[in-house]
Protein backbone atom coordinates (compact mmCIF):
# COMPACT_ATOMS: atom_id res chain seq x y z
CA UNK A 1 0.00 0.00 0.00
CA UNK A 2 2.85 2.28 0.56
CA UNK A 3 4.22 1.89 -2.15
CA UNK A 4 1.23 2.06 -4.04
CA UNK A 5 0.70 5.36 -2.50
CA UNK A 6 3.90 6.67 -3.32
CA UNK A 7 3.77 5.47 -6.95
CA UNK A 8 0.75 7.65 -6.93
CA UNK A 9 2.29 10.63 -6.23
CA UNK A 10 5.27 10.67 -8.19
CA UNK A 11 2.80 9.96 -11.18
CA UNK A 12 1.35 13.39 -10.40
CA UNK A 13 4.96 15.11 -9.96
CA UNK A 14 5.85 14.14 -13.03
CA UNK A 15 3.20 15.71 -14.77
CA UNK A 16 4.61 18.59 -12.84
CA UNK A 17 1.39 18.88 -10.62
CA UNK A 18 1.56 18.66 -6.83
CA UNK A 19 -1.05 17.29 -4.10
CA UNK A 20 -1.58 20.08 -2.19
CA UNK A 21 -3.91 19.00 0.29
CA UNK A 22 -2.13 16.00 1.39
CA UNK A 23 -4.15 13.88 4.51
CA UNK A 24 -5.33 10.15 5.11
CA UNK A 25 -8.51 10.95 3.12
CA UNK A 26 -6.51 11.85 -0.12
CA UNK A 27 -6.43 8.05 -1.20
CA UNK A 28 -8.72 4.75 -1.27
CA UNK A 29 -7.10 1.45 -1.02
CA UNK A 30 -8.82 -1.35 -3.31
CA UNK A 31 -8.55 -4.98 -2.12
CA UNK A 32 -6.14 -5.52 -4.02
CA UNK A 33 -3.60 -2.88 -2.44
CA UNK A 34 -4.34 -0.74 -5.77
CA UNK A 35 -4.16 2.96 -4.19
CA UNK A 36 -6.32 5.87 -6.28
CA UNK A 37 -6.23 9.12 -5.50
CA UNK A 38 -9.18 11.20 -4.70
CA UNK A 39 -10.05 14.86 -3.63
CA UNK A 40 -8.02 16.03 -6.45
CA UNK A 41 -10.05 19.63 -7.18
CA UNK A 42 -7.61 19.96 -4.63
CA UNK A 43 -4.90 19.12 -6.33
CA UNK A 44 -1.75 22.15 -7.53
CA UNK A 45 -2.46 21.90 -11.21
CA UNK A 46 0.17 23.52 -14.00
CA UNK A 47 -1.51 23.58 -17.01
CA UNK A 48 0.24 25.21 -20.35
CA UNK A 49 1.93 28.07 -18.06
CA UNK A 50 -1.28 28.82 -15.77
CA UNK A 51 -0.80 27.81 -12.29
CA UNK A 52 -3.85 26.62 -10.35
CA UNK A 53 -3.13 27.00 -6.55
CA UNK A 54 -4.29 24.46 -3.94
CA UNK A 55 -5.18 26.90 -0.94
CA UNK A 56 -6.63 24.25 1.40
CA UNK A 57 -4.62 21.86 3.80
CA UNK A 58 -4.82 20.22 6.85
CA UNK A 59 -2.69 21.06 9.28
CA UNK A 60 -1.31 17.59 10.60
CA UNK A 61 -0.24 16.91 7.70
CA UNK A 62 1.41 20.38 6.88
CA UNK A 63 5.13 20.82 6.63
CA UNK A 64 6.98 22.23 9.60
CA UNK A 65 7.68 25.42 7.28
CA UNK A 66 4.41 26.00 6.27
CA UNK A 67 2.78 25.74 9.66
CA UNK A 68 2.49 29.22 10.79
CA UNK A 69 0.97 30.19 7.25
CA UNK A 70 -2.47 31.69 8.16
CA UNK A 71 -4.06 30.68 4.81
CA UNK A 72 -2.82 28.94 1.84
CA UNK A 73 -4.36 31.38 -0.33
CA UNK A 74 -2.28 32.45 -3.08
CA UNK A 75 0.94 30.26 -2.09
CA UNK A 76 2.61 28.08 -4.60
CA UNK A 77 3.05 24.60 -3.18
CA UNK A 78 6.45 22.48 -4.08
CA UNK A 79 7.09 18.62 -4.70
CA UNK A 80 8.81 19.01 -1.18
CA UNK A 81 5.81 19.94 0.72
CA UNK A 82 3.90 17.05 -0.95
CA UNK A 83 7.14 14.53 -0.23
CA UNK A 84 6.33 15.38 3.63
CA UNK A 85 2.61 14.52 3.52
CA UNK A 86 4.07 11.53 1.49
CA UNK A 87 6.36 10.32 4.47
CA UNK A 88 3.60 10.86 7.24
CA UNK A 89 1.21 9.17 5.29
CA UNK A 90 3.42 6.14 5.00
CA UNK A 91 4.14 6.54 8.18
CA UNK A 92 1.01 5.71 9.27
CA UNK A 93 0.35 2.69 6.99
CA UNK A 94 3.85 1.48 8.92
CA UNK A 95 2.82 2.20 12.78
CA UNK A 96 -0.91 1.79 12.40
CA UNK A 97 -1.62 5.56 12.06
CA UNK A 98 0.32 6.93 14.86
CA UNK A 99 1.54 10.26 14.18
CA UNK A 100 5.18 11.24 13.97
CA UNK A 101 4.96 13.97 16.05
CA UNK A 102 3.10 12.04 18.70
CA UNK A 103 4.33 10.84 22.23
CA UNK A 104 5.68 11.56 25.76
CA UNK A 105 7.08 15.07 26.00
CA UNK A 106 9.92 15.69 27.93
CA UNK A 107 9.85 19.68 27.91
CA UNK A 108 6.89 21.99 28.52
CA UNK A 109 6.05 23.65 25.60
CA UNK A 110 5.90 20.14 23.75
CA UNK A 111 2.67 17.37 23.19
CA UNK A 112 -0.14 20.34 23.78
CA UNK A 113 -0.52 20.98 19.92
CA UNK A 114 0.26 18.80 17.06
CA UNK A 115 1.13 21.81 14.76
CA UNK A 116 3.41 23.31 17.18
CA UNK A 117 5.26 20.11 17.60
CA UNK A 118 5.57 19.75 14.06
CA UNK A 119 6.69 23.59 13.42
CA UNK A 120 9.49 23.09 15.83
CA UNK A 121 10.21 19.42 14.42
CA UNK A 122 9.91 17.70 17.35
CA UNK A 123 9.98 13.98 15.28
CA UNK A 124 9.42 11.96 18.27
CA UNK A 125 11.09 8.92 16.94
CA UNK A 126 14.67 11.14 15.79
CA UNK A 127 17.50 10.18 16.69
CA UNK A 128 18.33 12.88 18.69
CA UNK A 129 14.34 12.90 20.58
CA UNK A 130 15.33 14.23 23.97
CA UNK A 131 17.16 16.98 22.34
CA UNK A 132 13.73 17.80 20.24
CA UNK A 133 11.65 17.22 23.79
CA UNK A 134 9.27 14.84 22.62
CA UNK A 135 10.34 10.28 23.16
CA UNK A 136 7.83 7.76 21.33
CA UNK A 137 4.70 7.03 23.00
CA UNK A 138 4.97 3.71 25.67
CA UNK A 139 4.48 0.49 23.47
CA UNK A 140 5.34 1.71 20.39
CA UNK A 141 6.80 0.27 17.48
CA UNK A 142 10.86 0.76 17.23
CA UNK A 143 11.94 2.43 13.88
CA UNK A 144 14.66 -0.47 14.31
CA UNK A 145 12.25 -2.77 12.82
CA UNK A 146 12.88 -1.09 9.21
CA UNK A 147 15.68 -1.45 7.14
CA UNK A 148 17.59 1.11 7.70
CA UNK A 149 17.48 3.16 4.69
CA UNK A 150 13.66 3.93 5.38
CA UNK A 151 14.68 5.13 8.88
CA UNK A 152 16.75 7.58 7.32
CA UNK A 153 14.05 8.17 5.08
CA UNK A 154 11.63 8.98 7.60
CA UNK A 155 14.48 11.12 9.50
CA UNK A 156 15.31 13.27 6.31
CA UNK A 157 11.75 13.96 5.98
CA UNK A 158 10.75 14.91 9.50
CA UNK A 159 13.65 16.83 10.57
CA UNK A 160 15.41 20.16 9.44
CA UNK A 161 17.19 18.40 7.10
CA UNK A 162 14.23 18.29 4.98
CA UNK A 163 13.88 21.76 4.65
CA UNK A 164 17.67 22.43 3.93
CA UNK A 165 18.12 19.66 1.48
CA UNK A 166 15.21 18.12 0.40
CA UNK A 167 12.66 15.16 1.65
CA UNK A 168 12.79 11.90 -0.20
CA UNK A 169 10.54 11.72 -2.99
CA UNK A 170 7.81 9.48 -3.84
CA UNK A 171 10.44 7.53 -6.32
CA UNK A 172 12.78 6.85 -3.44
CA UNK A 173 9.89 5.54 -1.26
Amino acid sequence: VARNIASSFATIHEHGHVVGDVNQNSFMVGRDSKVVLIDSDSFQINANGTLHLCEVGVSHFTPPELQTLSSFIGFERTENHDNFGLALLIFHVLFGGRHPYSGVPLISDAGNALETDIAHFRYAYASDNQRRGLTPPPRFIPLSMLPGDVEAMFQQAFTESGVATGRPTAKAW
